[in-house]
């Protein structure tokens, strides 16, 4: 048989896809890590700007942020876009040790470990519901504190769930907290102009009505 130019880009382009796993480089919404037939841990998750302790309540949707999945090894395993409300589902296997990354074009990243294990009395399908805040980057903000990641989430055995590590949450809250303060701070002096800053040297009194 011979192959003309076009028959052979179609077996290129034919090749490519069959090789290709399906959904774990790029993924809208639901997707899955897990075998057939095997336990999960469904992360579904809310991405959001963040607003600031003042505008808290105001929860504004982050589209198109870059959510990965990757190995106790460092090796990425799967990423995904989040849609147009912010949101986007994994589902982890059980059983072993994660990282995920948010991140967006102009924005910081930041990190959450997730520990799968479970008892083996406990193996069933989970779902833990999450919600994170990224911002843009600013000049100057010294944001070292989100090279470890901003929570820690396993299995309770108390009760009987994933849950957040309290106590590693309240290690790294401080920090945190300090880095919002300086953000917010940056942003508003950002948004000042000169003419905002600097008072004119004398006001001149206005003439109408003043009797010399």
């Amino acid at each position: 048989m011979i192959l003309t130019p076009n028959k052979l880009f179609f077996l290129i382009c034919f090749f490519i896809l069959a090789i290709l796993p399906s959904g774990k480089l790029l993924a809208w919404g639901n997707d899955s890590l897990v075998p057939a037939g095997e336990n999960s841990l469904e992360m579904r998750g809310h991405i959001l700007i963040s607003q600031g302790q003042a505008r808290e309540n105001e929860k504004i949707p982050l589209d198109s942020a870059q959510v990965s999945v990757i190995s106790e090894a460092g090796k990425l395993l799967w990423r995904g876009i989040t849609d147009s409300k912010g949101r986007l589902n994994i589902k982890l296997p059980l059983g072993r040790k994660f990282t995920m990354s948010f991140t967006k074009m102009g924005y910081v990243k930041k990190l959450i470990n997730i520990d799968t294990h479970v008892s083996n009395d406990n193996k069933k399908d989970f779902s833990f519901s999450y919600e994170i805040d990224i911002f843009e980057s600013i000049v100057g903000l010294d944001v070292s504190v989100l090279n470890e990641p901003v929570a820690r989430i396993s299995f309770s055995e108390m009760a009987k769930d994933f849950n957040y590590d309290i106590v590693y949450t309240t290690k790294v809250n401080s920090g945190l907290q300090k880095m919002y303060r300086e953000y917010y701070e940056l942003k508003r002096k950002a948004k000042l102009t000169p003419a905002d800053t600097t008072l004119p040297k004398s006001i001149p009194a206005k003439s109408k009505g003043i009797k010399k």
